[in-house]
């Protein structure tokens, strides 16, 4: 094992050709940083423009020309999704990022399909943290109609919600023919004891 980075937070996505980590800064803002195993060299990839805005969670699109994060832009609104450019290597200001939805609710945890085509999520708009996708054309930097249900978690018995608040817990990932998510499950039991006599 190797230490490459001695300030960083937790890291969010790698990158191959060439290797490049993407990390939540800890210290001195609230920006996605990227680093460069090889030389060792920490960048700002996604900056925020200004004190009490931070950015969580990001991702690479597969062809790691975007980058997907949730941020809290204001102190009062939830957080939402949003994608952002790369070009040259690095990653462009809030003047460039597009926002995935524009609902009064809290949204996190973006993730790419295979083919970048698609930018799947965890959203709170109905009510309870379901799975949300909107179709994203990278070609033309927009994203197409409205997001759509992918998967809806309205009981009590399996939630996200019980996972708590901390970014990345659900572990949302896809592959070409898989949605992979982690759930907190709720269970009871009816017991009966007999108590022993004096």
């Amino acid at each position: 094992a190797t230490t490459v980075c001695t300030d960083c937070g937790p890291p969010t996505d790698f990158a191959a050709n060439p290797d490049r980590i993407l990390f939540e800064r800890i210290r001195g803002g609230g920006s996605l940083m990227m680093l460069e195993p090889d030389s060792g060299t920490a960048v700002e990839m996604v900056p925020v423009s200004r004190e009490g805005q931070y950015v969580f969670a990001g991702r690479f699109s597969p062809d790691a020309r975007w980058i997907a994060f949730h941020a809290l832009v204001e102190r009062t609104s939830p957080k939402r999704v949003f994608v952002a450019p790369v070009r040259n290597g690095r990653g462009l200001g809030q003047a460039h990022w597009l926002p995935a939805t524009d609902v009064d609710a809290e949204e996190a945890d973006a993730t790419w399909s295979p083919r970048a085509s698609m930018l799947y999520f965890l959203s709170g708009r109905d009510g309870f943290r379901c799975v949300w996708a909107r179709k994203f054309d990278s070609a033309r930097a927009a994203f197409k109609g409205d997001a759509v249900p992918v998967m809806h978690f309205h009981s009590a018995r399996r939630s996200l919600t019980m996972l708590g608040e901390r970014n990345g817990m659900a572990g949302l990932t896809l592959t070409p023919d898989r949605l992979i998510i982690a759930l907190g499950e709720l269970t009871g039991n009816i017991w009966l004891a007999r108590p022993a006599r004096p």
